[in-house]
């Protein structure tokens, strides 16, 4: 018998960030970005929803990047590509202007791997 999922703000707050940009975090950069408004979030959380979110469909796993797996909600077939130097993750389809993510702890390094045009593609 299928175990019944409970609500969960912190589950919700996970959802949404992912949802929230086009960066492909990793389990850090969500932790960090919700770490000041749910200060008892643990890490182990985050990947323990990540994973959840993962098996139900919900997001996908684009991989590992800098030893960090990174996760997109966009989970129709699409490709995606992450800079060389910086390491920014981004859907085939976000490559143009929408390069750089606007809240996102690396956007400066971003532009800067946007205009060296060190990418390459990982799915």
């Amino acid at each position: 018998m299928e175990r019944a999922t409970r609500y969960s703000k912190k589950r919700e707050a996970i959802l949404d960030v992912i949802r929230g940009t086009d960066a492909h975090p990793s389990a850090e950069w969500i932790y960090q970005a919700l770490k000041p408004a749910h200060p008892d979030l643990s890490l182990g959380t985050v990947y323990r929803n990540l994973l959840f979110f993962q098996r139900q469909g919900t997001i996908q796993s684009v991989g590992v990047v800098h030893g960090q797996e990174r996760f997109d909600a966009v989970t129709t077939p699409h490709s995606h590509f992450v800079c060389n130097t910086c390491g920014a993750a981004r859907s085939g389809s976000n490559m143009g202007s929408r390069w750089t993510a606007t809240n996102s702890p690396f956007t400066a390094n971003a532009k800067l791997a946007c205009k060296q045009k060190k990418m390459r593609r990982t799915y």
